[in-house]
């Protein structure tokens, strides 16, 4: 992720970051949580509606997502759906934009209040119906290989 975002800036585009936690977002340049960047609702913990994507009221940020030609989001599957949704739909389903989602469904699944098995299986965008619209990679080989010129032979 950070060698796409940094060879689509380095050719003067607007490629943004986002992850799903602050220390994961502090690992990129210009990293943000997506809460942050995609104006996620932070829901009281009683609050059992579905969050909001509150990009509408926010036209600075709306403006930035706009101009960007790829959106990185890391530690992707600890997303709760309902965000994941939310955020499509404000962003017209990401229309002219490549989506890159990163992170390991074997780590942290999304938080659920009390949550059963059930109920955190079922937040998960795995669960949601835009995951058939996701294109998925597995990584076979470590990513040096992929963004160290020393190790082109790889990639």
């Amino acid at each position: 992720l950070k060698y796409l975002l940094a060879s689509i800036q380095s050719r003067g585009k607007v490629a943004v970051v986002c992850a799903s936690t602050a220390l994961a977002a502090s690992n990129f340049t210009g990293g943000q949580t997506a809460h942050s960047l995609l104006k996620v609702e932070v829901l009281d913990e009683d609050d059992e509606s579905p969050a909001q994507c509150m990009l509408h009221k926010h036209p600075r940020a709306m403006q930035l997502l706009n101009q960007a030609v790829l959106v990185g989001w890391d530690e992707f599957p600890n997303s709760d759906r309902d965000a994941v949704e939310a955020v499509y739909a404000a962003l017209n389903g990401f229309a002219g934009k490549v989506l890159v989602c990163t992170g390991d469904f074997c780590q942290i699944p999304p938080v659920v209040k009390g949550g059963t098995r059930a109920a955190i299986v079922s937040q998960s965008i795995a669960r949601s119906p835009l995951w058939s619209r996701f294109q998925k990679r597995q990584l076979t080989r470590p990513m040096r290989a992929v963004a160290d010129p020393e190790y082109a032979e790889f990639a």
